[in-house]
């Protein structure tokens, strides 16, 4: 899961010159992402070390990212 997106992420900022700070993923996605970073396992703390806004899609099938002038909010 990291790779996957470390690689996406690198590949969105060479394409648009600017590093992704929304990452799209779904909820089993998200667990997966839990259990490869265990000694982060509120989600603030693991938002912080990866420097993205998180948006949970139940219908998202690939994790995605994007950038975003508007800083997102809990809903």
């Amino acid at each position: 899961m990291l790779s996957q997106l470390y690689r996406i992420a690198s590949e969105f900022e060479r394409r648009h010159g600017v590093a992704p700070n929304l990452l799209y993923l779904n909820y089993q996605h998200f667990d997966q992402l839990r259990k490869a970073l265990p000694g982060l396992q509120s989600n603030e703390k693991l938002l912080h070390r990866l420097g993205l806004q998180l948006i949970l899609q139940n219908d998202r099938v690939h994790p995605g990212v994007a950038w975003s002038s508007v800083r997102a909010r809990a809903v």
